[in-house]
């Protein structure tokens, strides 16, 4: 009701004439309700999971609206953002909602307001993530066209930061598909994320999952120092949260077992005291 202007604490909304939710473009928000509802709206997933696809149906006609050029950009970023918090939360639960959401994002990821393009640029990602192969295929070229602009050195950091996600996201759904020959150094030089420090999660399970992968893993061999300062940097710190955290603990026990004296070697070689010890207690048998 809130979402189709039809609660009789908003004003009378234009008449439905039977087509669906009818939303007067020009009507203004109360912004503690419509902060209330975005709360609210990007909760529910995250609580729900897959069991709030049912809800979602109903709740993405009442959200299209608000994606109408003539509404503001405020509208915009709630709208996208709300969708893409869904989409995330569904997982590949929501696949089928690619091609309905992705012309929308790729718009608004060029949006004029900052928040707009942020959600924008996260949805992007967790489409590319969990949409259809296929699917998400026919759109790669355009997904990435629209991302390269949000990581340019005027972007804002936030945007930034969740454009690193999305372009980690693709990554991890499809390694080899991708130029990862630009795309590693560019995740690798912005690392570790401060703005969006959530952003940090993908972004170095893409790089380690290209570590890991044998048909990607001579390309990092060149770029083994920048990894493992950026792993070191994390160990401990705020930047990851505790599982991300003992995926790095774990895949550097991993490259140790793999080459333990030249990984020590190069644990040694790295600038930062703080950050040798770190990366040395973690490879020392308990």
């Amino acid at each position: 009701m809130l979402l189709e202007q039809r609660h009789p604490c908003q004003q009378t909304p234009v008449e439905d004439d039977g087509a669906g939710p009818v939303v007067d473009d020009g009507e203004d928000h109360d912004d503690a309700l419509w902060e209330a509802v975005t709360e609210l709206l990007t909760t529910l997933p995250k609580v729900l999971g897959a069991s709030w696809r049912p809800h979602f149906d109903r709740l993405l006609p009442a959200l299209q609206p608000y994606l109408r050029e003539a509404h503001p950009s405020s509208d915009h970023s709630l709208a996208i953002g709300i969708i893409a918090e869904s989409l995330n939360q569904l997982e590949q639960n929501g696949s089928t909602y690619f091609e309905q959401v992705v012309p929308h994002a790729l718009r608004f990821s060029a949006s004029s307001d900052c928040t707009c393009r942020q959600n924008s640029v996260f949805c992007l990602g967790v489409l590319g993530l969990f949409g259809e192969r296929c699917t998400v295929l026919r759109y790669m070229q355009s997904m990435l066209e629209a991302l390269q602009p949000r990581l340019s050195e005027e972007e804002e950091e936030v945007v930034c930061d969740n454009g690193i996600g999305a372009i980690a996201r693709l990554v991890l759904a499809y390694g080899c598909d991708l130029p990862l020959s630009s795309i590693v150094p560019a995740i690798l030089a912005r690392l570790p994320l401060k703005a969006d420090k959530g952003e940090n999660a993908p972004a170095i399970r893409c790089l380690m999952q290209v570590a890991h992968d044998e048909r990607t893993r001579g390309m990092m061999e060149c770029h083994g120092n920048a990894l493992l300062s950026v792993l070191a940097c994390m160990l401990g710190s705020d930047y990851a949260e505790g599982p991300v955290q003992l995926e790095i603990r774990a895949f550097l026990q991993w490259l140790h077992a793999q080459a333990p004296e030249q990984l020590t070697a190069m644990a040694m070689a790295l600038a930062e005291p703080s950050q040798r010890t770190r990366l040395l207690e973690c490879l020392t048998p308990r």
